[in-house]
């Protein structure tokens, strides 16, 4: 099926002229930081790399742009030499962790690349990655890991609201 994929989209590019793949980079090759995301969340993302290049933080994004059959080969080529990976996801995967977290370090294992990988899961309760950028601006300070882990925890609180907001209604 990549196959066909890449095929499809070397036409769409020969035709209109604009290129799509399986993943789209953003800044990421020298990025010591990487952000993993897709959908419309990406487009907060890339805001989010903006504010941390401005702040002089080397980070990219790669947003995936299908999941099945997941990028494997591409998301290693361009995750290259990065400290860190963030992987955003929309989606939970109850007792685990988000479904693109999972597969990026499916794809990242036993290649020799060690970088961490940072799980975080948005979107849930109505709240969005642009909070990371918020806090950076607000906390000059922050590391990126820290402000994902204080999105966590906004979106752990939010989606508790929504669960009691659930209880409430239904029972």
């Amino acid at each position: 099926a990549k196959k066909a994929i890449k095929e499809v989209c070397g036409e769409f590019e020969k035709t209109f002229k604009r290129k799509y793949g399986l993943i789209d980079e953003y800044k990421s090759q020298d990025a010591e930081t990487i952000i993993v995301a897709s959908a419309s969340i990406a487009s907060t993302a890339r805001d989010a790399v903006d504010a941390l290049r401005k702040s002089g933080q080397k980070a990219g994004l790669i947003k995936v742009r299908s999941l099945r059959p997941f990028p494997k080969e591409d998301i290693r080529e361009a995750a290259g030499n990065a400290d860190a990976i963030a992987v955003i996801d929309r989606n939970i995967s109850f007792g685990n962790e988000g479904v693109f977290c999972s597969e990026t370090k499916a794809a990242l294992a036993n290649t020799g690349k060690r970088a961490p990988v940072y799980g975080f899961i948005a979107g849930l309760g109505l709240l969005t990655f642009i909070v990371v950028v918020l806090l950076r601006k607000r906390y000059k300070k922050l590391s990126f890991t820290l402000a994902g882990i204080a999105v966590g925890v906004l979106i752990i609180i939010s989606s508790l609201f929504i669960f009691l907001e659930f209880k409430l209604i239904f029972y």
